[in-house]
């Protein structure tokens, strides 16, 4: 996967890499971790159960989807499959109260083969959601990213 990846980014596979870092689980240390990982750009997209992505969303770290994706990945997405909240607009300190705008932040993924080995029971419950992060260095890498995993690419 990793050299189908570099061939579609068109990544020069000696001096960069894609890398997958599948070590975060969301318990506090790694909430941490994954907050100044967020925060100094070492993080592009991001995966998690709905309910943990809500809390990323709600804070304005994901970028709007619908300002980043291009109308070509936009319009096959059906819409109940967009996730969309508001975000936080003061100092608002839970999701249900935000007063922001609402915005269009991640795409549910769950019927995504890498999702096909999990419990069917959490998959309904807290569906996966994949965002990009706001202070992504790679944010053009990451619409091609997801343009790869909706199975989008050119040679379909």
């Amino acid at each position: 996967m990793t050299s189908d990846m570099n061939e579609i980014l068109k990544v020069n596979s000696v001096p960069k890499k894609v890398f997958f870092d599948t070590k975060y689980d969301l318990s506090t240390e790694s909430k941490e971790k994954l907050l100044n990982d967020q925060n100094t750009t070492d993080i592009d997209v991001f995966i998690a159960p709905e309910s943990e992505f809500l809390k990323y969303a709600f804070a304005n770290a994901m970028t709007p989807l619908t300002e980043l994706l291009p109308s070509d990945i936009l319009d096959t997405i059906s819409s109940d499959k967009l996730f969309r909240c508001k975000t936080r607009k003061d100092d608002e300190d839970h999701p249900e109260d935000a007063q922001g705008p609402e915005g269009t932040y991640g795409i549910y993924i769950h019927d995504l083969p890498m999702f096909e080995n999990l419990v069917p029971e959490s998959i309904e419950s807290d569906p996966p959601v994949i965002g990009v992060n706001v202070s992504g260095r790679n944010q053009e890498n990451s619409v091609e990213y997801i343009r790869y995993l909706l199975d989008l690419t050119s040679e379909n």
